[in-house]
């Protein structure tokens, strides 16, 4: 295995691919680092695209899969993209209509919603829609390579992770003191209301739980030394979050509660975008806590739940 990594222009910093050379003197690649000139120049000095057999992407942001491109035109490599990714461009417009109404009911107006739609159009707009096969339909070639792979949303609704020899290639599903919430979208699968990032998560603890063997690959930052301690430092900042706002975020739209925490609405659409995500994450758990708490009690997570859950239910009952 060997773990490459270049500068990306965006706030995550440099970001980590990696590739595992094959028996037959060929090698397998695992995302492909940003849409830059410093990134496809790296690519081009340290690897021979002559003998890339797969490229396999683990969710289709910038970061991640800029390159894919770039790696169609100069390799003659099979490249694959889960079937939420390939559906995330396919059905571009309808997500965009039903976020509209979504946002609409949370108070945000026109223009507030015309800021986070550039932020949708830039990031589809800056490269065409990814050419790949759709990863869960070659099963036969998975076996073949004997390569694993497990749908985990925790940074996005496609997040991947793949399974290959002892090592677990993760992405951004699971990263050293970074805090983040899945983004906010329309359920791919369902098409006619929000995906529930909330409950998604909550699934993805299971299955992170269940390869604390394996060595985690990350697409950021520094390797992780722990799987479960990750995820306690990551439920417990959410928690935290939760008490502090929860009132806030029951009481008003989440708009309301954007502007009061001193987002930039009109000028940081990103950073507007993402924190909605975690607002409507946060909501969701305030309505229905016991997903969250059977989790953490089912694996023995080292979290005062309790604590927690008698603050922000404090007089409700």
């Amino acid at each position: 295995m060997t773990q490459h990594t270049v500068n990306t222009p965006y706030m995550v910093g440099p970001v980590h691919f990696y590739t595992f050379e094959l028996d037959d003197g060929s090698f397998i690649m695992f995302d492909t680092g940003p849409f830059t000139l410093e990134a496809s120049k790296y690519i081009m000095d340290n690897l021979d695209l002559n003998r890339l057999s797969h490229l396999f992407i683990t969710h289709c942001h910038l970061d991640h899969y800029g390159l894919l491109h770039f790696i169609r035109q100069n390799s003659k490599a099979k490249i694959f993209i889960s079937k939420n990714d390939y559906l995330k461009y396919k059905l571009f417009k309808e997500r965009k209509e039903l976020l509209y109404k979504i946002l609409i009911e949370e108070g945000f107006p026109e223009e507030s919603i015309t800021k986070i739609n550039q932020v949708f159009d830039y990031f589809k707009n800056i490269l065409p829609d990814p050419e790949a096969d759709i990863l869960e339909d070659n099963t036969d070639l998975l076996t073949k390579l004997n390569l694993r792979y497990i749908p985990c949303p925790g940074h996005s609704q496609s997040d991947i992770v793949y399974l290959y020899q002892d090592y677990a290639i993760t992405g951004d599903v699971i990263l050293m003191d970074i805090f983040q919430t899945p983004l906010f979208d329309l359920d791919l699968n369902k098409l006619n209301c929000r995906y529930n990032n909330y409950k998604a998560y909550i699934n993805t603890i299971d299955k992170l739980i269940n390869i604390q063997d394996k060595i985690i690959l990350p697409g950021h930052n520094k390797k992780i030394d722990s799987i479960k301690v990750r995820i306690e430092w990551y439920l417990d900042k959410l928690l935290s979050r939760i008490c502090r706002i929860h009132q806030k975020i029951m009481k008003e739209t989440l708009y309301t509660t954007l502007i009061s925490s001193n987002i930039d609405v009109n000028n940081d659409p990103l950073t507007l975008y993402l924190k909605l995500s975690e607002l409507f994450f946060m909501r969701d758990f305030i309505l229905e806590p016991n997903p969250l708490v059977n989790t953490i009690q089912k694996h023995n997570l080292d979290i005062n739940i309790q604590k927690y859950l008698e603050f922000i239910y404090e007089g409700k009952k």
